[in-house]
This record gives structure tokens, sequence and C-alpha cells, in this order.
């Protein structure tokens, strides 16, 4: 068996470790769980902990000592033709075929990309659900979700609400960030099938206030 990229989401291990240290030590030495903070955004704290890299990197190279000491020959169980063809479409992701999640976790569906770009179409253009923006009062809402973050963070830091530390980590995503985006999945219990419309924000600006809250 090969192992490729072992070592692909380690500095996002190392971001965590030094996320929960910054978010837990109340006092020198003292931890105490702060429930409030899974950080899912790319946050990461500007300070730094020997600690916590010397600690990170031995487990790194612990685990690089035991990829490298490997012998046992580990065997797959699919044929050649459909671990090819399971390529083909990691290879192809969305050009023919779009495997996604189901509602209600019921496993994985694949519909036709020309089926999904359909039903995202006719639900997206729904006015009666949803009310479409312009270039420029987009432009317009997001200042104004700037503006009432920003002013919402200040009054509860004078009120000695919210600390530094959590006003740092709910500001963090104000001028980088990403527009939620749409798409749909399955609904296979409908008759017709239908896709549940899911707006996702994860890199959105106000992501940390929805993971703080």
């Amino acid at each position: 068996m090969v192992i490729k990229k072992p070592f692909s989401k380690f500095e996002d291990f190392r971001r965590k470790m030094s996320n929960k240290v910054f978010f837990e030590e109340t006092t020198p030495g003292t931890f105490v769980r702060n429930k409030n903070f899974h950080i899912k955004t790319g946050f990461w704290t500007d300070e730094i902990y020997n600690e916590i890299d010397t600690f990170c990197y031995n487990i790194r190279d612990g685990i690089a000592n035991l990829i490298d000491g490997q012998i046992k020959v580990f065997k797959q169980n699919l044929c050649k033709q459909e671990f090819n063809e399971l390529q083909k479409i990691i290879v192809n992701k969305n050009e023919v075929h779009v495997i996604n999640d189901t509602d209600k976790n019921l496993g994985a569906a694949i519909a036709d990309k020309e089926d999904v770009i359909k039903e995202c179409k006719r639900q997206s253009l729904d006015v009666n659900t949803y009310f479409k923006l312009s270039a420029e009062q987009m432009e317009m809402l997001i200042a104004k979700i700037k503006t009432d973050l920003e002013e919402v963070v200040a009054k509860h830091k004078i009120r000695k609400i919210c600390d530094k530390k959590e006003a740092s980590f709910i500001l963090s995503k104000l001028y980088k960030f990403h527009i939620p985006h749409f798409y749909i999945i399955w609904k296979i219990l409908k008759n017709p099938i239908v896709g549940r419309p899911i707006v996702a924000g994860y890199d959105w600006i106000l992501t940390p206030a929805s993971i703080f809250v």
C-alpha cells in the first residue's frame, strides 16, 4: 500500500492545536476548556507556542518513521476494472456526473450534471422564494453586514462582555471571506425526486460569529 501525502493536513493540525492554547489558556499554565470555540475557519492565532510546535513535529516525525518502516502490503478488494472506473470519476469530477449526499443521510447519490443544473435553476429562479440582487446591491449588503458586526463587537467590548481574543476571532473573516454558494442534495424519498437547497457559508463574514454563538 502506497500512502500518498500523509502530512497534507499537518499545518491545519498545528493551527488547531495553537488555537486551542490561545483560547483556553486563562493564566500561564492554566487551561480551561472553552466550548464556544470549535474552530472550523482558517483562523490562526498570531501567538507562537514552542511547546505546541515541538509536540506537533514529534508526532509528524514519529508517523514518518512508521511509514518508512512499513513492510506489510495490503491488497485492495476491487478488481482492476472497478478501480479504474472509480479513478475516472475522481479525475473527471462533476464533468458528466455529480456525486453528492442525500437528504436524511440516506447515502450517496449520482446524477447527470445537466439534471443537477436544471434543478438548481428551477429553485434559484423561484421569485416567490429568492430575491435577486444586482452587483451593486450585493456590495451594499456586504458593507452593511461588516459595519453592523463591527458595531456589535465594539459595543460588547465596551461593556466587557467580549474580550480581546473573542473579538479577534469574531472579526477574523471581515476582509478575507468567500461568498456563500448554493447547491442541492437530492430528496430521494420524494416522488418526483427534488433537490433540497443549501447555501454553504463555511468561509463567510459571519461564520466565526456563528461558531461562537
